[in-house]
């Protein structure tokens, strides 16, 4: 680390306060002490606190120049102070002893100049120095000094601290800028305020990072003249009268052909060089019309933007030389003034005259491909797009108009100004695309940093710089913050210091999610964080927000409509929102989707009858509350959940956001690393088992500049998305009771809609059937299924409608649970049984490894009860899912059974058992076999007796017993139905296994089969 040189800062403070004077010690913009600040009387007390202060490693240290009033030393004496707010102000300057010139070359905010252009600034400071000493007749009193950055003129003045004398001092400035300011090196005209803070020489100057090409200097003293007398005032006022005036007694009109290079070289005057400053364009002669010695330069025509002319050479004899003696020299007729007759122009309107300034300075005229007008105007050699009727253009118009008349412009004159500007916009403009902060064009990024400057960030597939003339059309508006410049080297890791460490997952979603801020394309994805109180998810949406799009109000609340909602989107580049609650609701839910994807809405504009106008705009969007719900599949598949953890050692928010600060720049700069790999070679997928695949895609492109292995981010993602699914069946009583319905129908099930409603209501909650959600019939039943059935499809049912002449018809056919695909096949067991023969087809095919086989099994009964030509057998009693007497699940209360997944048969062998034991016991004399009584009698059979333990699903077991026989106990009335199925959950009560069924095993023993034997004879007694 660059270290301050005690030494050079102890004879700094003896040459620039050789007295008892008091001296403030400042250093703003300190991290997280905001400013450090102390007073002090004793220099090498000054010099020691520095010496403590240099291993923080601030940018830069400051003092103050001119004396202080002694009374201020009462707030720190000779110590420092942190998070001040009170500093020394104008009024508490004694004198003004110097003339601060300060040599700043133009380079990016915030990083250190190069040492071409740090050599730069200190030659133009020896140039002013020569030029004041031989031109103006300045005595040699000065001190130059090198800034760190640039080069520091100082001259020793005298003067009292008055609203005069200041004025002086800023004219002093104006002038030496006038003259010299170039397109490298500008002197600055702001440094005229008695109470400016001054680089302390000896300390180092640390901007940006310190880098080869720019590096960090320590601030020194160049030289310094052997006499500092004080320069005369009289010397200062020649040098700031040769500012150019405008001759009030000379024509105002607009020439726009008039060309002051032009005009000279025509009458025989040869031009150095043109420039512009100030409203002004000048030509710098070679030589001075009046005196061809003056040969320097000091001799320049110019042209106002109003049309008033100018002449002036800075030498003392040409000093009473104008415009006017200059036309007089040339022989050029002098117009007359105002009010002799024969001369007199024609008074322009203000309107008019405010139009023909406002097209001279205007550098484009254009339009969006919506119709919304603009105008590009060069400030300070950068150029700025401005809205026509933006709050900021009207305020430039203002200003020109002030120039030219000296007062403010009334609003018609504005409004008439910009009708007309308008006007050339829409019909002789050009149609461009305009950005707020994330552009793109020819495959190239742009982000504005919002700075100034206006400069911004280019990111190609090749890396990522910061540019000052960016090609694309950038638009601003007032509540957008600047991005600090951008920093190599982060670690991702660097954002659990500031918001904590949130889990492994949790990470790469957040990171995944973030990257989309620089990714121009879409659609996007929304995050909700959720989370109980404490665990900082505003803080955490802040810290996201701030990363990509700072702004004044960061964070707000639910929109009040649509229109409000889409003007906030437009000018942001991440919509934050914050502290919602409860479920969203459908407008707002529809609202969030067409925002992933893009949405346009036009309206009447303000004060027309039928001009429309178009907004469209596509945004991410982060989200955060307790008890976020979504109800909606379209939404939650176009979002992102986090569930935060609770923090239990708390910090100051001040302290982790400063910390948050001097990192940002490096997270910034991670985040364009990733948008980089982003912007290469595309990752070539057939396809995406997700339904955000272009954002899926980004990601997997991005993943090599990610703390992960590439893959992982598909993983995540999936087990992210199948969570909220489950959640959207949760918060839905609908979905949530057929979610438990279906636990009783591992074969699937076919039936009525009107049936299945029915079913629903009887097994579920009055509260339930009776709220918003739950269908009132049959036709709303099939609507609501239409709804919720790709969510039932990502958790392995396949449902479908039908109809026939009398009724609408559903089936529920379970697939593959697995959300990320059946490759391994272990989840064949939940191939089911469908009526449809094509089908059946399908799922009998499925691998005999897997557990597939115990369906296959039954398909098989099916096929040769429907083929009953080939078995002439006994026709078997048909389950006949459409009617009023199709089965039903066990007549239970739904809370002593799991809706947990079950466990299915695992072999052939288990079905065989379980309709042996069918059979016996229950005297079946219609069986699917041809010959029953041998099949039963063959060793394997009776060894399996033995055991007469089954291990098998209450579902199978019960279905295997009704399909298989005329038995009282059948299907031909449903009260009894449900009669077995009590007496069954009965008899598992008294053996004591229904915490066995509470967990989806289902054990039949020969006990059990004694028992329901036993009952079911005492109830065929009571029903003959």
């Amino acid at each position: 680390m660059m270290e301050l040189d005690r030494e050079v800062v102890l004879r700094t403070l003896k040459l620039f306060h050789p007295g008892n004077d008091i001296i403030e010690l400042r250093i703003p913009k300190a991290g997280k002490f905001k400013t450090i600040s102390g007073y002090f009387s004793d220099h090498k007390a000054l010099a020691d606190a520095l010496i403590g202060l240099d291993g923080d490693g601030f940018q830069a240290y400051y003092f103050t120049l001119n004396p202080i009033n002694p009374d201020l030393l009462a707030r720190s004496k000779n110590k420092i102070k942190r998070y001040v707010d009170i500093t020394t102000a104008d009024s508490d300057i004694l004198k003004l002893k110097w003339l601060k010139i300060d040599f700043d070359p133009l380079r990016p905010a915030g990083i250190s100049a190069t040492n071409q252009e740090h050599d730069n600034a200190i030659e133009l400071a020896r140039d002013v120095k020569r030029w004041v000493i031989e031109k103006m007749g300045w005595p040699d009193s000065f001190i130059l000094a090198d800034s760190g950055n640039g080069g520091h003129l100082l001259a020793p003045i005298d003067l009292p601290n008055t609203k005069e004398n200041i004025e002086l001092e800023k004219q002093c400035l104006e002038a030496l800028d006038f003259v010299f300011s170039t397109e490298a090196v500008r002197i600055d005209v702001t440094t005229f305020n008695p109470a400016r803070i001054w680089k302390i020489y000896g300390t180092p100057c640390r901007k940006g990072s310190n880098t080869e090409d720019r590096p960090w200097r320590i601030a020194k003293i160049l030289e310094v003249s052997s006499d500092l007398s004080p320069i005369p005032r009289e010397l200062l006022e020649a040098l700031a009268d040769i500012l150019p005036k405008e001759d009030l007694s000379q024509s105002k009109s607009i020439d726009k052909e008039f060309d002051p290079g032009r005009f000279a070289e025509n009458h025989g005057s040869k031009v150095m060089k043109t420039k512009s400053w100030q409203g002004w364009t000048l030509a710098i002669l070679q030589e001075c019309p009046f005196n061809p010695e003056h040969n320097r330069g000091e001799a320049r025509i110019g042209v106002l933007r109003n049309g008033a002319k100018y002449f002036g050479c800075f030498h003392e004899g040409c000093k009473n030389e104008n415009w006017q003696s200059l036309k007089k020299l040339w022989n050029i007729e002098v117009s007359m003034g105002a009010g002799t007759g024969d001369q007199k122009e024609k008074k322009q309107s203000a309107a008019t005259n405010l139009i023909t300034i406002a097209l001279t300075e205007i550098v484009e005229l254009w339009k969006t491909s919506d119709s919304l007008l603009y105008a590009t105007i060069k400030i300070n050699e950068h150029l700025e797009n401005y809205q026509l009727e933006s709050k900021q253009f009207k305020q430039w118009l203002s200003r020109l108009y002030y120039i030219e008349r000296k007062k403010s412009p009334l609003d018609q004159v504005l409004k008439d100004t910009i009708r007309v500007l308008g006007g050339v916009a829409q019909f002789e403009g050009k149609t461009y695309d305009a950005f707020s902060r994330v552009g793109y064009k020819d495959g190239i990024v742009y982000v504005d940093l919002c700075q100034e400057s206006w400069n911004s960030i280019k990111i190609t597939p090749e890396g990522w710089q910061i540019i000052n003339n960016t090609p694309i059309k950038f638009v601003r508006n007032a509540e957008m913050l600047p991005l600090p410049i951008p920093e190599e080297g982060g670690n991702w890791n660097d954002l659990d210091l500031v918001i904590g460490d949130i889990g492994a997952e949790n990470k790469i979603i957040m990171r995944s999610w973030l990257i989309q801020g620089f990714w121009p394309v879409g659609p996007y994805t929304h995050l909700v964080l959720n989370g109980e109180p404490g665990a900082l998810k505003t803080f955490t949406e802040k810290i996201l927000k701030e990363l990509i799009d700072p702004s004044k109000a960061p964070l707000t609340g639910k929109p009040a409509n649509m229109y409000n909602f889409l003007i906030q989107a437009k000018w942001a580049r991440i919509v934050a929102l914050d502290n919602l609650s409860g479920i969203l609701d459908g407008q707002f839910s529809d609202a969030l989707c067409t925002l992933s994807t893009g949405i346009g809405m036009t309206t009447r504009k303000l004060y027309t009858e039928f001009d429309q106008s178009v907004m469209e705009v596509k945004r991410p969007v982060v989200m955060n509350g307790i008890d976020i719900i979504i109800p909606r599949g379209d939404l939650n598949d176009r979002v992102l959940f986090i569930t935060l953890p609770k923090i239990d050692e708390w910090k100051k928010e001040s302290e982790c956001w400063q910390q948050f600060l001097e990192l940002r720049p490096k997270l910034l700069g991670l985040i364009l690393d990733a948008t980089v790999q982003g912007l290469k070679d595309e990752i070539k997928l057939d396809t995406l088992p997700v339904r955000m695949a272009d954002f899926a895609a980004w990601i997997m492109n991005c993943e090599k500049a990610l703390p992960w292995e590439p893959g992982k981010f598909l993983e995540v993602y999936q087990d992210n998305h199948i969570q909220r699914v489950y959640d959207q069946i949760e918060v839905d009583p609908f979905a949530r009771a057929l979610m438990g319905f279906m636990d009783g129908y591992p074969l699937g099930y076919r039936d009525s809609c009107t049936q299945l409603l029915k079913s629903l209501e009887a097994l579920n909650d009055f509260s339930d059937t009776r709220s918003d959600a739950w269908p009132k019939d049959g036709t709303r039943l099939s609507t609501k299924v239409r709804r919720i059935s790709s969510l039932f499809r990502k958790i392995g049912f396949e449902i479908s409608i039908s109809r026939t002449n009398k009724q609408r018809n559903i089936e529920i056919t379970r697939i593959s649970t697995d959300p990320k695909g059946n490759a391994e096949g272990d989840a064949g067991d939940a191939k089911i049984f469908t009526a449809s023969p094509q089908k059946r087809e399908q799922q009998t095919s499925s691998d005999a490894n897997d557990a597939g086989d115990a369906n296959s099994y039954f398909l098989d009964y099916y096929e040769k009860k429907e083929n009953k030509e080939k078995t002439n057998t006994y026709k078997l009693k048909e389950i006949d899912f459409a009617s009023q007497a199709s089965p039903q699940p066990p007549a239970c209360d739904n809370s002593d059974i799991s809706a947990s997944p079950q466990r299915h048969l695992e072999s052939k062998d288990l079905i065989d058992q379980a309709l042996d034991v069918a059979i016996e016991e229950f005297d079946f004399t219609k069986t699917m076999s041809q010959n029953p009584k041998k099949d039963m009698k063959t060793p394997e059979v009776k060894e399996m007796r033995k055991s007469r333990i089954i291990d098998i699903k209450q579902p199978f077991f019960v279905e295997s017993c009704l399909s298989f026989g005329d038995h009282p106990f059948g299907t031909k009335d449903l009260s009894q139905f449900e009669n077995i199925c009590d007496g069954w959950l009965d008899v598992a009560r008294m053996t004591g296994f229904l915490e066995e069924i509470k967990k989806g095993v289902y054990v039949v023993s020969s006990e059990h089969v004694d028992a329901w034997k036993e009952r079911s004879k005492n109830w065929a007694k009571d029903h003959p």
